[in-house]
């Protein structure tokens, strides 16, 4: 034994993407992997304070649903943290923006002076109730001339 130690490199985490599940929770999605061989635990952070658990399946990793329309609107740092068993830890991040969460659907109310641009070239209501009476009255008249 010489004395000799080999330092621990520490482990590669990456963000792969991201999902809105129901339009309101949220996951992160990656990889990572320790060069040394070494387990990696995983850490999950929102703004700075740790919540959540990330879910492990072979090399990949994925935060539980974070569910943002409980939250304050506006822009929120999603970080994960990986440490490998020698104490090395390597952080990714980000920002998720939930602000669409909040918009409230803008409806506007037909109003009885608006005009359309969407002319199809059809008839008004009444008018084609109205056509359809001439069409019957002209048959008729029509009729009542050839007895």
């Amino acid at each position: 034994d010489l004395g000799l130690s080999k330092a621990s490199i520490p482990p590669v985490v990456s963000i792969t993407g991201n999902e809105w599940l129901e339009d309101v929770n949220f996951i992160l999605l990656g990889y990572f992997s320790d060069a040394d061989g070494e387990a990696v635990s995983f850490t999950l952070s929102l703004d700075g304070v740790q919540m959540g658990q990330i879910i492990v399946t072979g090399n990949q990793w994925q935060t539980q649903e974070i569910q943002f329309d409980t939250m304050t609107e506006g822009i929120h740092t999603v970080t994960v943290e990986g440490c490998d068993s020698s104490g090395q830890c390597t952080s990714v991040s980000e920002d998720v923006d939930n602000t669409f969460l909040f918009e409230e659907e803008q409806t506007i109310p037909d109003s009885p002076t608006s005009t359309s641009d969407d002319d199809d070239g059809g008839l008004p209501a009444p008018g084609l109730g109205i056509t359809v009476m001439a069409l019957l009255g002209a048959g008729l008249l029509a009729r009542r001339r050839r007895e």
